[in-house]
């Protein structure tokens, strides 16, 4: 559980699925840090799972550093042109456990269901939960 804290996760990252994966992921995730004066992950890995694009985690020293990385990533991920090539859009998220991981997905099924009935964004995500959105937009 202690070194959940400390961790992140890049969803719809592509996925070679190679012997040189980690280190790719490794260097590309080092890329972005020194780009943009963020925490550098001390190691890398995909978790194993049957997914197309199987979820990145990244270690980080403390949780601190962990913040710090998504919050920064967060604000780069729509400027930054090693993530904007990526025809995924890729996310970013803390490590979450098997109940937490259960509350986001319900959490995202209930925001895009309602949103798309809707036709607008009434409601956002936060963290593994969902929240009213103040300024609506139209749903894509």
């Amino acid at each position: 559980m202690l070194e959940k804290s400390s961790r992140a996760v890049i969803e719809r990252l592509p996925d070679s699925k190679d012997e040189h994966q980690d280190q790719k992921d490794l260097a590309f995730c080092q890329s972005i840090a020194q780009g943009n004066s963020l925490p550098t992950p001390l190691k890398v890995h995909r978790h194993p799972c049957n997914s197309r694009y199987r979820p990145l985690k990244l270690q980080f020293n403390n949780k601190g550093e962990r913040d710090t990385f998504i919050a920064g990533f967060n604000k780069i991920r729509r400027s930054d042109t090693s993530i904007t090539a990526i025809e995924t859009s890729p996310r970013i998220r803390r490590d979450l456990t098997i109940d937490e991981l259960k509350t986001l997905r319900t959490s995202r099924k209930f925001v895009y269901d309602e949103n798309k009935k809707a036709g607008k964004t009434i409601f956002i995500m936060s963290d593994i939960f969902y929240k009213t959105n103040p300024n609506p937009r139209p749903f894509v």
